[in-house]
């Protein structure tokens, strides 16, 4: 709490601006025809819902003690959205790493992709990263429902990953005897010629009470052009050195197959759901430098890349609830048990032609190929019990999980020079992971009055993992943790609440970095680390929430208290007079910040122009440190923006509808830990769409992604004083379609 009171002050004055929010509710309420009624728990809203309605979590945060932030379909639904990391990108807290347009990895409160766990139907879906990441361009935007970010969840759920939980769930089952919704949409990226194409089908109904089913496919041919730019100057001078243009060709495409089956009897139902994401990314890369500092008839080299990679992901998982009597109460067991399996490989070999200048020629001096296969499967069972007691005024739930994980990594790595092949395949590159996890957790949410609800527990993990290289002994890790946690919720009034919880969370480490191996590649040493430790945090969130039909507002504290943490380094050694880098517990740190958000609609005005306009924005200040164990300096966390924001407007008016989002991401440090010290320049990134309503579930639509041109801009101060400036980016896209919904 230290941190949070030396941190206020510099963004805002937060008790100023608790006190505008309560003033502005105060003059809305007094405007609003609408009437809010409070009944215990529950709420009637009688004015007309604004047109992007997110009601349904708006509510929820203002009861249950958990801080979370999240959005439903109802909002996201007619976004410019393709893949679930576009509805990400745009919520409070988040930011996705990598170009602008290729959303794949979701950071929370700014941190690193390693510290960010999502779930999908309270599963964890395996995938191919080293940093336990599940990268979202795999999931459709289509099939997904809600998505939550569990800022500090509670026992129920897995404790790895400190900055956030991603919580999806897919679309139920519709209630109706028979549902149906296709989008059909072709378009284009402003620099690159290619067609994009998606297309979705949902059909779904339930022809029995106790029958239901929704089957989904989906289908997107997405190409994208990247091109990169890299400069190097000289130290003192600053002469132009090196130059480095680079462009690269991606003509992803995905498709998935999704079921859930589900049949109901009296006390519970059971459901069976089988999913398919296959995901083709078929690459060619030229890359060329330009060495300045060498005779024109020799200061060109090209590198020529081709790659087709395929990751296909299925799975099969059966979910069953029942309910029944217990001691006199009515108690409801969950259970799931599902098996996941994720297969990443070369489908052809990835293979690039080196050429080197000579007397002012192009000639070919090497050809590298490589062939990668990586599985990672997963069997899991999780079950929990849940009872009210005490007429309700307590909701204990218990259970237990395990998950048993397989991955491998087989890669092999030729190099052909002239009539010479020859192997260069690392320690590093090969790999068997066997991971075995156990929890148990015990909670019980208290209702004590009708505006006071406390949750505590705490959950106890076990992980069992074990590794092999060929070049390696085995090494074997067991890692064992308890996490405590206490939330409460108190309500202040009926439209306004107050949340704060505590917890105790972990990070585990990638999996290659826990074997010993050593790899030399020319330029430095890597070294595996056996000894390397979870990194471990204690979460504070505090919070305010304030909601109406038109109005609502939301401010949350955070504090990490971080040990242990893991990162890349140089360790100061030289083996073979060559740098020795090695992944290390590299020292203690925190992240402490601000994360505020509102919405507001103008139902309430009763002017027909402003009736169907809501404006919602996000705002995020970030602040961190990390006491390195080796030196005692300080610094920032690595990659780390300042401030993140998004800004936006769902405007419905007859049968138009527009949308547009602004997303602001602000300036970010590189990897101090090193000797180079980097900083990725501030990025605006803008959203939109418009749809047109033709009548009977008939609409068409025009989305169009990154309309700024925005682009990863980059700048590199080497230890020599070398100046290194780097820009990435991969131009607008659009789509044009229609859906269909009966």
């Amino acid at each position: 709490m230290k941190a949070l009171r030396h941190f206020l002050p510099r963004p805002l004055n937060l008790a100023a601006l608790l006190l505008g929010f309560a003033a502005a509710s105060r003059a809305q309420a007094a405007a609003e025809i609408s009437e809010v009624v409070s009944l215990d728990t529950f709420e009637i809203f009688a004015d007309r819902a604004p047109a992007a309605d997110n009601s349904a979590i708006e509510q929820r945060r203002l009861t249950l003690p958990e801080p979370f932030t999240g959005v439903t379909r109802e909002e996201f639904g007619r976004r410019a959205n393709r893949r679930a990391g576009d509805i990400v990108a745009r919520l409070s807290g988040m930011f996705m790493g990598g170009p602008p347009g290729e959303n794949k990895d979701a950071r929370g409160r700014g941190l690193d992709k390693e510290y960010t766990r999502a779930q999908v139907d309270g599963l964890a879906l395996p995938d191919g990263g080293e940093k336990r990441e599940l990268q979202l361009n795999r999931i459709p935007a289509d099939l997904v429902q809600e998505v939550r970010v569990l800022r500090n969840p509670s026992p129920e759920f897995e404790s790895d990953g400190f900055a956030a939980r991603l919580d999806f769930r897919f679309r139920p089952a519709p209630e109706q005897r028979f549902f149906a919704e296709t989008r059909l949409a072709a378009g284009g990226r402003n620099r690159t010629g290619a067609t994009r194409q998606l297309g979705s089908m949902l059909l779904g109904g339930r022809p029995l009470p106790s029958l239901g089913w929704l089957a989904s496919f989906n289908y997107l041919d997405d190409p994208t052009y990247k091109v990169k730019a890299e400069e190097e100057f000289a130290p003192a001078t600053g002469v132009l050195r090196k130059s480095v243009p680079e462009r690269e060709t991606k003509p992803t495409r995905a498709r998935d197959l999704y079921l859930d089956a589900s049949w109901r009897y009296a006390a519970g139902e059971f459901h069976l759901k089988p999913l398919r994401l296959d995901l083709r990314e078929p690459k060619t890369k030229t890359k060329t430098t330009f060495d300045f500092t060498k005779p024109a008839s020799t200061d060109e080299t090209t590198d020529l890349e081709r790659e087709n990679k395929g990751k296909l992901g299925e799975g099969l998982s059966l979910t069953h609830r029942h309910t029944f009597g217990l001691g006199g109460h009515s108690a409801e067991v969950d259970s799931r048990l599902s098996w996941q399996r994720v297969t990443e490989r070369h489908l052809e070999a990835k293979t690039t032609d080196s050429f080197k200048e000579t007397a002012g020629r192009l000639v070919l001096d090497k050809r590298t190929t490589e062939t990668e296969d990586k599985a990672d499967a997963t069997r899991a069972f999780d079950t929990k019990l849940s009872l009210p007691l005490a007429r309700g005024a307590h909701l204990v739930k218990a259970g237990l999980a395990l998950r048993l994980r397989d991955r491998n990594r087989d890669k092999v790595k030729l190099e052909t020079k002239g009539a010479v092949t020859t192997d260069t395949t690392g320690p590093k590159d090969n790999y068997a992971i066997a991971e075995n996890y156990y929890a148990v957790f015990a909670q019980d949410s208290w209702r004590a009055t009708d505006r006071f609800t406390l949750l505590a527990g705490a959950r106890s993990e076990l992980v069992d993992f074990a590794s092999r290289t060929p070049a390696s002994a085995d090494a074997a890790h067991t890692f064992r943790d308890f996490n405590p946690n206490a939330q409460l919720n108190y309500r202040l009034r009926g439209d306004t609440a107050l949340t704060f919880a505590v917890s105790r969370a972990v990070n585990r480490p990638k999996f290659d970095e826990l074997s010993p191996y050593e790899q030399n590649d020319g330029k430095k040493v890597t070294l595996g680390n056996p000894d390397l430790r979870p990194a471990r945090a204690w979460k504070a969130d505090l919070g305010l929430v304030h909601r109406r039909a038109s109005f609502f507002v939301a401010a949350n504290l955070f504090a990490h208290d971080v040990t242990g943490l893991i990162e890349s380094i140089q360790t100061g050694e030289l083996r073979s007079s060559l740098p020795v880098t090695q992944v290390r517990n590299v020292g203690d740190g925190r992240v402490h910040g601000l994360e505020l958000e509102q919405r507001v609609g103008f139902a309430w005005t009763r002017l027909r122009p402003l009736a169907g306009l809501t404006l919602w924005a996000n705002q995020t200040w970030i602040r961190s440190e990390v006491r390195e164990f080796a030196t005692g300096l300080a610094r920032r966390f690595s990659g780390q923006p300042d401030f993140l924001g998004h800004l936006g407007a769902d405007y419905e008016l007859g049968r138009i509808y527009l949308t547009a989002s602004l997303q602001h991401i602000g300036a970010r440090p590189g990897d101090e830990a090193s000797a180079d010290l980097k900083q990725q320049r501030a990025e605006n990134t803008v959203d939109a769409a418009i749809h047109f309503r033709l009548g009977r579930g008939l609409s068409l639509f025009v989305e169009g992604n990154n309309l700024t041109d925005a682009f990863k801009n980059e700048r590199t101060l080497k230890a020599d004083g070398t100046r290194v400036s780097k820009i990435e980016r991969t131009g607008r896209a659009w789509f044009a379609g229609v859906r269909h919904a009966f």
